[in-house]
């Protein structure tokens, strides 16, 4: 009797060890990936802070913006018009216009994820609130990394002139003829 219980409390005192080791192990595989999370979260907060304490990106939160102004696009992304010129040609021959005007966007991606960003996602009006006529051969897909800019130039036809408008997320950026390159 005396071997039996000494055999079932050896193979208790073995297995015990066993079993703590094997969840101490999951518990700091687990606390490993947590704390990557964290530095993560850490990085991506420290860039917002930087962008917002950064006196070149003047975001604002109303929702009519003028030109050089960045518009907050939610999750970290600003958008900015930085470059309006006049003339040049439109190549697709299917867009009537009487104006030919080259629009110059900056994107800051200050996200944690790959950012695409199409002429698609912003529209342009006239003075008479035509919407302008992208031309396809400058219609650009820019994909922008976590933490990066880029800047996304589009040639437009339009049947008016200034001020322009352009519509991003239900903000209006207003570009007046001052503001020519």
């Amino acid at each position: 009797m005396k071997k039996l219980l000494l055999g079932l409390s050896l193979i208790y005192l073995v297995s015990v060890p066993l079993y703590v080791s094997a969840e101490e192990e999951v518990t700091i595989e687990s606390l490993q990936k947590e704390n990557e999370d964290l530095k993560q979260q850490i990085i991506e907060l420290e860039n917002r802070l930087t962008k917002l304490l950064n006196n070149d990106n003047k975001v604002k939160d109303s929702d009519s913006y003028s030109f050089g102004d960045f518009v907050d696009m939610g999750d970290g992304v600003l958008v900015a018009v930085t470059g309006v010129e006049l003339g040049g040609r439109v190549i697709d021959d299917d867009i009537v216009t009487d104006n030919v005007i080259t629009l110059t966007l900056t994107i800051d991606n200050g996200s944690s994820e790959k950012l695409r960003f199409t002429p698609s996602d912003y529209s342009l009006y006239d003075s008479d609130r035509n919407q302008a006529q992208v031309d396809g051969f400058s219609f650009d897909i820019l994909e922008i990394d976590a933490g990066m800019k880029a800047d996304l130039t589009t040639i437009y036809g339009s049947k008016e002139s200034f001020p322009y408008t352009i519509v991003i997320n239900d903000n209006n950026i207003v570009i007046e003829e001052s503001n020519l390159n």
